[in-house]
């Protein structure tokens, strides 16, 4: 409720402010269709007003840059690009994909809880746990217990799998200190 509220007062300011300047500086319009490639979408104004290609790549600099994608039938505003006739999205509503593509860092809630975790980093880590405990399950399983030897029969199979240490995991191993969080 309070959202809706704030959203609200950020359309009447918006719609203000694009008053103030003349017709159609700035609008709202529902989106119809999305153009991932080209970071395009087609939207309908109030009057069913056709929109096509607005463009809704709005950050970008350099190399890096952030994507918005807006969700089909929802509610963003559109400006109009100074001395030409392309429209670019302002402010999106309901957000279906963000995009973020930057040279150095991707930080996430300020980031002091160290890189983004590695998912083919951890899944080797475990893929080793799991070989190790297979091992393991499967001389207990084929032991046959020889009377009076004192379990000397079992120390001899699990010999080679004691042997056999596990390398402790490190966080380079399975952290993407290039996106933290």
């Amino acid at each position: 409720m309070a959202n809706d509220l704030y959203e609200r007062k950020i359309q009447d300011g918006l719609k203000a402010i694009a008053e103030s300047h003349g017709p159609d500086i700035i609008k709202p319009v529902t989106v119809v269709s999305v153009d991932e490639e080209n970071f395009l979408c087609d939207c309908i104004d109030d009057l069913d007003n056709d929109m096509p290609q607005v463009l809704y790549n709005s950050i970008q600099g350099g190399s890096g840059y952030v994507v918005f994608e807006p969700a089909i039938n929802s509610r963003i505003y559109i400006g109009k690009v100074e001395d030409s006739d392309q429209w670019i999205m302002v402010m999106p509503g309901k957000i279906n994909k963000v995009i973020i593509n930057a040279d150095t860092l991707i930080q996430l809630n300020g980031g002091t809880h160290g890189g983004l975790v590695l998912r083919d980093g951890v899944k080797e880590q475990l893929n080793k746990i799991e070989a190790d405990l297979n091992t393991i399950k499967t001389v207990f399983t084929t032991w046959v217990p020889v009377t009076g030897d004192g379990g000397a029969a079992l120390k001899a199979l699990t010999a080679t799998w004691a042997g056999e240490t596990l390398t402790e995991t490190v966080n380079a191993d399975i952290e993407n200190t290039a996106i933290t969080q």
